[in-house]
């Protein structure tokens, strides 16, 4: 890892940690600088905006999707794994990024333009591969191609996130999301 790629680490470090314990609104830059021990220009260098930390927030949790799809039983029915999959962005929306961070992203990635559907994105790419061997197993039907169904997952899984936020983390996601996307598997696939 490089000097410049320590340094951002470190700052997004910083401020996912004071985020969530003081929440969004209540942390300045300064902070984060102060607390990250890095100049306040070196902050900018890597995030144009404190909200862009949120943004990146994201692609961040990605290594997690891929260490937890790494750790899951293959010999597990393949509608089993995509449902823990599931299961697992559910609990890291839920657990790890939480309501106010999850609100500030898709605020952010929406007023900035930013498109988060590269479908080389490991989610997509995991989820792509269980429906894949599902197929040709026999476990899944093959109306549509691999992708198209992980594309479809991914954005149900996109809007129940947007409704739980649109609700003000109202409903349990993990629980409603879970059952819902359960559902929704055992009907298309």
């Amino acid at each position: 890892m490089t000097k410049g790629e320590r340094s951002k680490r470190k700052i997004f470090s910083v401020a996912i940690q004071l985020f969530i314990r003081k929440g969004y609104d209540n942390v300045t830059v300064d902070e984060i600088v102060e607390q990250a021990q890095v100049a306040k220009g070196t902050f900018y260098i890597y995030f144009p905006t404190k909200a862009a930390l949120i943004a990146y927030l994201f692609s961040d949790y990605d290594y997690l999707y891929t260490d937890f799809y790494e750790e899951l039983d293959k010999n597990e029915p393949a509608q089993d794994q995509l449902l823990s999959m599931v299961r697992k962005v559910l609990a890291v929306t839920k657990n790890d990024i939480g309501y106010d961070l999850t609100r500030i992203a898709y605020q952010y990635q929406l007023e900035n333009h930013i498109d988060s559907t590269d479908l080389k994105r490991p989610l997509y790419a995991i989820l792509t591969a269980i429906i894949a061997e599902g197929q040709q197993t026999g476990q899944f039907n093959q109306a549509m191609e691999p992708e198209f169904y992980s594309q479809l997952l991914v954005r149900n899984l996109r809007g129940l996130i947007y409704e739980w936020c649109m609700m003000e983390a109202t409903f349990d996601i993990l629980e409603q999301g879970s059952k819902y996307m359960d559902y929704l598997i055992r009907t298309i696939l």
